[in-house]
């Protein structure tokens, strides 16, 4: 049986600091990029990377078998994209349907 899974890998992290108020004086924006930098390069990316090459199954595999997936991750979503075919078990659920539907 086919396991209709997703995987990829996280190649780089971008973000945006800003600096709305502080109590504690003045502080460079430039000296939080590196923490915040230092972070997502040595705990945050690694993490995510562990999970998601190891793969996200999909609760589908019953139904739909997926060939040539393509992840593209963009600024505010995900794209997932892929060429389907249905299973048999799909292929005599619909069946059963259009027979009940004509009877």
């Amino acid at each position: 049986q086919t396991i209709n899974a997703q995987s990829g890998q996280v190649t780089s992290a971008s973000h945006t600091t800003s600096i709305k108020s502080s109590k504690i004086g003045d502080i460079k924006v430039e000296e939080i990029d590196g923490v915040i930098d230092n972070i997502l390069d040595n705990t945050v990316v690694p993490k995510i990377n562990e999970m998601i090459t190891k793969g996200v199954t999909l609760p589908i595999d019953q139904y739909v078998v997926l060939n040539k997936g393509v992840l593209e991750a963009h600024d505010d979503f995900v794209r997932v994209c892929a060429d389907d075919t249905l299973t048999d078990y799909s292929l005599q659920e619909l069946k059963k349907i259009a027979e009940n539907l004509l009877n």
